[in-house]
């Protein structure tokens, strides 16, 4: 999944497991994907050997992270949504809407959210006696007992289906993804994709990753002193 993802995704964003951390020393632990910035913000700590997956990972400088089920059922999917929703409660200081670029920012007002944390649940498969529909309930059931920012952005079973967020369209009857920086005051709405109906449930989390990054902007500054010593002696 993360050499599909990285033969997908734009140049600018890379693909790797790791440890997530935030920059009081709380982590979200090993996570199966992390999509990164490796342009602006450097690895907290390189793992052993190539292979290793002891890389620790800003929470600055992440995307979007994900877990990886090969079989779904409740207990996996209570495991992959309490990991994710311990990453989004890692402390992420806000990119504001006065952030153009990483290393930029313009005169304005700065509302909205630049840099919300994308997460989704990937299973390949379904464990025997389970059916995609109680497994979206017990989803929709977790996200409403969350906060805004706590909630897992999808949940993805390749041949069975997807579900993600939207919200309401005033000047339509259909619902607009929701993309999480000027749409918190609106109500979320989720929305349920049939792998029968649209053909690939893949698709449809690629698609909505892909609207996610294209909107996120990162706050770089200040990253190497706020991972490094915090007391040192100057003369």
């Amino acid at each position: 999944f993360r050499q599909e993802l990285s033969s997908l995704l734009p140049k600018r964003y890379s693909v790797h497991a790791g440890m997530l951390d935030d920059r009081y020393g709380m982590t979200a632990g090993d996570c199966d994907v992390i999509i990164y910035n490796d342009f602006w913000f450097p690895f907290v700590h390189a793992g052993a050997t190539e292979a290793s997956r002891r890389f620790h990972f800003p929470i600055e400088g992440t995307y979007a992270v994900a877990e990886i089920k090969s079989s779904l059922d409740f207990k996996s999917l209570d495991d992959a949504m309490e990991k994710l929703v311990t990453c989004h409660r890692l402390h992420r200081p806000v990119t504001q809407s006065d952030r153009i670029v990483e290393n930029r920012r313009v005169d304005g007002c700065p509302h909205s959210v630049l840099n919300p944390l994308y997460s989704a649940v990937l299973a390949t498969g379904l464990s025997p006696n389970v059916s995609f529909e109680d497994l979206v309930n017990r989803y929709f059931a977790i996200s409403k007992t969350l906060k805004r920012h706590e909630v897992v952005r999808a949940l993805c079973v390749l041949g069975c289906g997807a579900v993600t967020w939207g919200v309401r369209n005033e000047m339509t009857t259909q619902a607009d993804s929701a993309i999480f920086h000027s749409d918190y005051a609106e109500p979320l709405i989720p929305v349920f994709f049939r792998a029968e109906v649209v053909g690939s449930a893949f698709y449809v989390l690629a698609v909505d990753l892909l609207l996610q990054l294209y909107h996120s902007i990162l706050s770089p500054e200040h990253l190497e002193a706020k991972y490094g010593l915090t007391n040192f002696p100057v003369s």
